[in-house]
């Protein structure tokens, strides 16, 4: 009689795929985050740093509903930041012409044949493109500016007549030629 080895296996059970617990959900706090410090020239607006951390901490919201809030967050916080130029932009504008009404040198009832003198050496010396520069950046309401492309255009201008009185009349050659010689 042979014998006969039967190896009996442990049945084999199928066993879930073991599962990581997540970590536990700590929400982002002002402190979490880095911003650049405010001498490097940023200033946090708290209003928008609040809104964007409701956004991220939000549990209940899906990753589009997310997304979505954060991208409607960066869109008006870039129109805010649009507006805010603009706004300083015209502000600046305003003070230089002030400025420019007020100075002694080229404002008040000057400023109109200043601006004059000053139009008509662009337009002689310049280009429209020099000009187009000036009014896109604005750097032709800076008295400074003024000042200088006046002193420059008067120093271009042409001439005015000599005013002055007729001669005595006619010398003769003799009194051309001997003007010590008395006359007598």
């Amino acid at each position: 009689m042979t014998q006969e080895t039967t190896t009996e296996q442990a049945p084999q059970t199928e066993q879930a795929p073991q599962v990581e617990k997540p970590p536990e959900y700590v929400p982002l706090t002002p402190e979490s985050l880095k911003f650049p410090e405010a001498s490097e020239g940023f200033v946090m607006d708290e209003t928008v740093r609040d809104e964007f951390l409701g956004l991220v901490n939000d549990q209940t919201l899906t990753a589009d509903a997310r997304a979505q809030g954060l991208v409607d967050l960066y869109l008006k916080t870039a129109k805010q930041a649009a507006e805010t130029g603009s706004t300083a932009w015209a502000e600046t504008q305003t003070q230089w012409q002030d400025q420019t009404k007020a100075d002694p040198e080229i404002g008040g009832d000057k400023l109109e044949a200043v601006l004059v003198t000053v139009s008509r050496a662009i337009d002689k010396f310049g280009s429209p493109e020099l000009r187009e520069a000036m009014d896109l950046t604005g750097a032709g309401n800076h008295p400074a500016v003024i000042k200088f492309m006046y002193k420059m255009a008067k120093q271009f201008n042409e001439g005015t007549p000599v005013s002055g009185s007729p001669s005595g009349g006619a010398v003769s050659l003799a009194d051309k030629m001997f003007p010590s010689m008395a006359k007598g």
